[in-house]
């Protein structure tokens, strides 16, 4: 599936893997290795970028599908939301979990 997307928001790989506003789905596309939360994140690029470790961040934190490494605080405004509606919210916060989502919801609707 081809998709449209700000790639300073969401990027997208195009078919020579490269990130780009139209594109497929990758793990880039949603998560952000560089920053803990996207509130960390948007307020670091507000001013200068700043690692994890440059935060202060040094200890293993839990995280949660609501704020490990993603690149947003949720799908409002996503490209997510325009095929999936009112199911994107719980594909996108229990994507990884095989028994929360997988199985409950059809991610073909």
């Amino acid at each position: 599936m081809v998709l449209r997307s700000d790639k300073k928001i969401m990027p997208l790989l195009n078919a020579k893997e490269k990130i780009d506003d139209i594109g497929g789905i990758a793990c880039k596309t949603c998560h952000e290795p560089h920053f803990w939360s996207a509130k960390i994140q948007k307020n670091a690029l507000q001013s200068k970028p700043k690692t994890i470790l440059s935060l202060g961040q040094t200890d293993n934190v839990e995280g949660s599908p609501l704020n490990s490494f993603l690149r947003t605080e949720g799908v409002k405004g996503t490209f997510c939301v325009d095929c999936h509606g009112m199911n994107a919210l719980p594909k996108f916060k229990y994507f990884h979990d095989k028994e929360k989502v997988r199985d409950i919801v059809d991610y073909l609707q």
